[in-house]
């Protein structure tokens, strides 16, 4: 939707890992270009959500781990989590752990592949892992992986039409970062 800044509830872009769209686009442009001049232009202006870096770091020092699963490719990932300096560096270490790609060679979500592999790397059984996603195949691949909760977040107009598939929705990860309500 280019009046709102953000792509269609059921956008190919959203849901579909990156082979499966450049097979889309191929018959229309050169695909692979395409997607790999958007993320460049991605890593460029790579911001965090709001209280992602704050979430990740109380996360890390309460020594829970913590991996990205996406339906990205690895090569644009690690660009983008490295200029946010989550990887790690020699003076900070790494607020994620592990990181799993729609070419990870576990498939792309909703199947569970890739989210049971980031588990499995982080050494957390599924049913200890909470799952926090913003699109429909975030939560249905948490579902289908078994996790213990798979957590909504995001504002009405952008995530909620997908509240019924999780089980609590937030509107920002501020909310993890607070007492549970009583």
């Amino acid at each position: 939707d280019r009046a709102r800044r953000e792509p269609l509830p059921e956008a190919p872009v959203v849901h579909m890992g990156n082979s499966e769209l450049i097979e889309l686009l191929t018959p229309h442009t050169d695909g692979r270009a395409l997607l790999d001049a958007a993320a460049a232009k991605v890593v460029a202006h790579v911001t965090p959500a709001a209280h992602a870096s704050e979430l990740l770091r109380a996360l890390r020092d309460a020594d829970i781990p913590c991996a990205v699963a996406t339906n990205d490719e690895d090569r644009s990932t690690r660009e983008q989590l490295g200029a946010l300096g989550w990887l790690g560096s020699e003076h900070e270490p790494a607020l994620i752990s592990a990181v799993r790609c729609c070419d990870s060679g576990h498939g792309a979500k909703p199947e569970p592949g890739m989210v049971l592999s980031a588990a499995a790397a982080l050494g957390a059984a599924p049913s200890r892992v909470a799952m926090v996603g913003d699109s429909a195949a975030d939560l249905v691949a948490g579902r289908r992986a078994g996790f213990a909760a798979v957590i909504l977040v995001g504002p009405e107009a952008s995530v909620g039409r997908h509240e019924g598939l999780a089980d609590v929705w937030i509107r920002d990860l501020g909310r993890l970062l607070q007492p549970p309500a009583e």
